[in-house]
């Protein structure tokens, strides 16, 4: 259970937070991993702004190397504030037809209101379900852009998630484990190559 989450926070309060303050509202796994709730209620989350967004990676920043958003699917303040603020954006799809069509509407969003660079945005076809589906093929044809791939794991994921636990940590040789793991190394990597070149620390 969280002492608190982010919706119950003003963004004023949240950029004020020192390491103390902030590790009150961080719920630690066992694999080291930080989690910032956003709400413990479905109402609560409605609150939350683009400026909560904005106070808490700056926050976070100064404290992390590496900070993740999973943002809500849909187009709103809370989404485009995390895209816009993001230094790397993960488009994750599965391989259906009703899937690209939608992958390349976020594109078009992406390019043409955010005007986000090219080599900020990356793809992944995730294979949850043990079919084949469309072929990663058709999806690096319609976008014009190299995607990678995380093939069907069993049912690890889905017990490692049910359990709380992390698939890294229990199931190591799973394919979803290596295929995130080369996935994050990749990331970091380019990460720390941008910012060498901008003189940026990350």
């Amino acid at each position: 259970e969280p002492k608190g989450v982010l919706a119950q926070i003003s963004p004023v309060t949240m950029r004020s937070l020192d390491r103390v303050g902030l590790d009150h509202y961080l719920l630690i796994h066992t694999s080291s991993l930080r989690v910032f709730p956003a709400a413990t209620h479905p109402e609560e989350g409605q609150t939350i702004t683009g400026e909560h967004i904005r106070a808490t990676l700056a926050t976070l920043r100064r404290n992390f190397g590496h900070v993740v958003l999973d943002l809500p699917h849909g187009f709103n303040e809370v989404t485009l504030t995390g895209l816009e603020l993001a230094d790397r954006v993960l488009l994750v799809a599965t391989p259906e037809q009703l899937t690209l069509h939608d992958v390349l509407e976020c594109r078009r969003i992406f390019v043409d209101v955010l005007n986000l660079p090219a080599d900020h945005v990356s793809y992944v076809l995730n294979h949850p379900q043990p079919y084949g589906g469309l072929p990663l093929s058709e999806f690096s044809a319609a976008t014009d852009t190299p995607w990678s791939e995380i093939a069907h794991g069993g049912e690890a994921p889905s017990t490692a998630a049910l359990r709380g636990e992390s698939l890294l940590g229990t199931r190591p040789n799973n394919v979803v484990a290596r295929a995130a793991a080369e996935l994050a190394d990749r990331i970091g990597a380019e990460g720390r190559e941008r910012a060498a070149l901008s003189g940026r620390p990350l």
